[in-house]
């Protein structure tokens, strides 16, 4: 186990699916989820024993309402407020209500049943919430004002400016599939806000350290593929930055982005790099044996996100400090951008760069 994890153990990838096993261990986070506190450090205690039981055995899709309780819990969502939504909605649709519409459409697959288009409406209504929230004219009673200056209480910067990106529309879905739609946009903002802030301001700026991170993690873990993708024009920000940008919640199958999610929400979203790097030394032969790797790369097979977790972990250890230290801050912290010579523009709507681009020599 990584030195930087070591209080951690290994993560459990053989019994972790086992739905016998899971209802042994149903209790153990029934008691976590719904313990009782008298002080701060019970607390801390608790979420410490969350985070050991969901490296130890996952949650699965079964166990719905655990996860429910614990993405609250570890991301700090004590407090809801019905009265402060409402006040937010019936400000209408935002300046960015056409963009939401079509992202959202775009982000959530349209399975063909009749919940489809009511749980379209709810991302939509959340992400011009959000909106509003961040907006300067937006008409709040007195209760709700209080209500929101608690939420928006932890200092940020002053110039960062919380806007639309296209990327919101992938980020919501997980909560929106996860938790009623009161509880999901106070817990998205809260995960936005606080995890991953800079992947919300207008030029992406967290988005454009994290692949600028891959590219030096792969180098470290694996120069020759890197010096592979290299040779054919191809670097991270071609062939990932829509995972980047989105968390990884635009791969497939949503069920197995779910136990990506778990992890990240316990431990940090900065290992969303981590998965993608896993993801590509998992098909290294078979990329270095393509004449066209961006093909095989933007064709992958459906997420095993256990194994993928598994083997995430283990390259931790092979990253100089120095590296994991910038992976761990680059979502809230803008020095990493200086530090790994990112240069992006004021305000930026990438639209997933480097989908449709064919670099290849």
């Amino acid at each position: 186990m990584s030195k930087k994890y070591k209080h951690i153990p290994s993560f459990n990838n053989n019994n972790s699916r086992d739905n016998t096993l899971l209802e042994v261990k149903k209790p153990m986070l029934s008691n976590l989820v719904h313990a009782s506190h008298n002080t701060e450090a019970e607390i801390k205690k608790t979420l410490e024993e969350l985070r050991f039981f969901i490296f130890k055995n996952s949650i699965l899709g079964s166990s719905q309402k655990y996860r429910q309780k614990v993405w609250k819990l570890l991301l700090e969502v004590y407090y809801v407020s019905a009265n402060c939504y409402k006040d937010l909605l019936e400000n209408g649709v935002s300046e960015y209500h056409k963009d939401i519409i079509h992202d959202s459409t775009i982000s959530f697959f349209d399975d063909g049943t009749d919940s489809y288009k009511g749980t379209l409406k709810q991302m939509q209504r959340v992400l011009n919430s959000f909106i509003w929230l961040h907006a300067e004219k937006t008409t709040l009673t007195s209760t709700a004002t209080v209500f929101i200056s608690k939420l928006l209480l932890r200092h940020q910067p002053a110039h960062w400016r919380f806007a639309y990106v296209n990327t919101m529309s992938f980020l919501v879905v997980p909560f929106i599939m996860i938790l009623p739609e009161l509880d999901a946009f106070f817990t998205f903002t809260t995960f936005v806000r606080h995890c991953c802030p800079l992947y919300a301001q207008p030029n992406l700026l967290g988005a454009h350290c994290g692949v600028k991170l891959l590219d030096v993690c792969l180098k470290i873990i694996d120069p020759e593929l890197s010096g592979y993708l290299r040779g054919k024009g191809l670097t991270a920000d071609i062939f990932a930055f829509k995972e980047i940008s989105t968390l990884s919640a635009s791969v497939q199958p949503f069920s197995e982005v779910l136990h990506l999610w778990d992890v990240m929400i316990a431990f940090g979203v900065h290992l969303n790099i981590l998965f993608n790097l896993a993801q590509l030394v998992k098909r290294r032969t078979k990329i270095l044996s393509s004449t066209s790797p961006i093909h095989l790369i933007r064709s992958p097979p459906p997420l095993d996100a256990l194994s993928t977790i598994n083997l995430a972990f283990q390259l931790i250890d092979i990253l100089p400090n120095k590296t994991y230290l910038q992976l761990v801050r680059h979502p809230y912290d803008e020095t990493i951008a200086h530090e790994l010579g990112v240069d992006v523009p004021e305000s930026e709507q990438d639209e997933f760069t480097g989908d449709d681009t064919e670099s290849e020599g």
